[in-house]
C-alpha cells in the first residue's frame, strides 16, 4: 500500500497497481469500524486492524478472489462479523471461521443497512456473487472488482449485461467518488467513461453475434 485518501471518517489505502496480488482496501470509523476487503497481505491487514483495537469490527468481502480476502485471514478473532457472499463464506469455513461469525448475502437477502453504509449484492457480474459498499453521508462507492481503473474486469460475455446494469445503478445514486478494485478513486465523469466502456463491449458483443448469425444462416 502506497497511497491512501481520507474523506471524514473513512480512510481509503489504495494498493500498488504493479503487484498482481494486491488490492484496495477501505476502513470506515462511525459507532462500528467497517473494513471493505482486505488485499493480500496479512502482516499489513492487521496493522490496519490494530488502529481500531478498542471498536467492533466488521469486515466486508467484496469476492472470492485472493487478492480481496487472503489479508484478513489471520484476524479470525478481532471481526466481529463479516459479510459475504455464499461462496465466500465456503471458504472462511474452511479457515477457521464459524457460521455465528457470518451474514450472508444473496438474491434473497441482497440489500443491508448498518451504520450508516449500505452493503448490496450483486449475482453474476464479475463473479458468482459480489458486494459493494454505500458509504452514504461521504457519498462514496466502495465497489470491488465491480469497477477496474483503465480496463475490466475478468467476465464471462453473458455476465456483461448484469456488470452494466448494476453499475448503471450505482451511478444513478448520489455518489461523488468511486473506489475500483484495483486503481485510484474516480469521480463521476470518469466512472461514466468507464459506464460508456462497457456499452461498447456489450454492442460490440451483440453486433458480432448477429454477424455471425446472419453468416450461418
Amino acid at each position: 500500500m502506497e497511497l491512501s485518501y481520507e474523506v471524514s471518517n473513512t480512510v481509503i489505502y489504495v494498493a500498488n497497481s504493479d503487484s498482481k496480488f494486491k488490492s484496495n482496501v477501505a476502513l470506515r470509523k462511525k459507532d462500528f469500524a467497517i473494513y471493505f476487503d482486505s488485499s493480500y497481505n496479512q502482516k499489513w491487514f492487521k496493522s490496519i486492524l490494530d488502529q481500531t483495537e478498542d471498536m467492533y469490527k466488521y469486515m466486508v468481502i467484496s469476492h472470492a478472489h485472493e487478492d480481496h480476502y487472503k489479508g484478513m485471514l489471520g484476524g479470525a478473532c478481532q471481526l466481529k462479523k463479516i459479510f459475504c457472499s455464499e461462496d465466500m463464506a465456503e471458504i472462511l469455513l474452511l479457515n477457521n471461521f464459524t457460521r455465528n461469525n457470518l451474514v450472508i448475502l444473496n438474491n434473497d437477502n441482497s440489500n443491508l443497512d448498518i451504520d450508516g453504509v449500505s452493503l448490496i449484492f450483486c449475482s453474476h457480474c464479475h463473479t458468482k456473487g459480489d458486494i459493494y459498499l454505500i458509504d452514504i453521508d461521504n457519498k462514496i462507492a466502495f465497489l470491488g472488482d465491480l469497477y477496474i481503473q483503465n480496463r475490466h474486469p475478468l467476465i464471462e460475455n453473458k455476465y456483461l449485461t448484469n456488470l452494466h446494469m448494476c453499475l448503471e445503478k450505482v451511478f444513478s445514486m448520489d455518489i461523488d467518488m468511486f473506489i475500483p478494485g484495483h486503481g485510484i478513486p474516480s469521480n463521476r465523469t470518469e466512472f461514466k467513461k468507464y459506464l460508456d466502456y462497457l456499452k461498447l463491449l456489450m454492442d460490440g458483443i451483440i453486433s458480432h453475434v448477429h454477424e455471425a448469425r446472419c453468416n450461418n444462416g
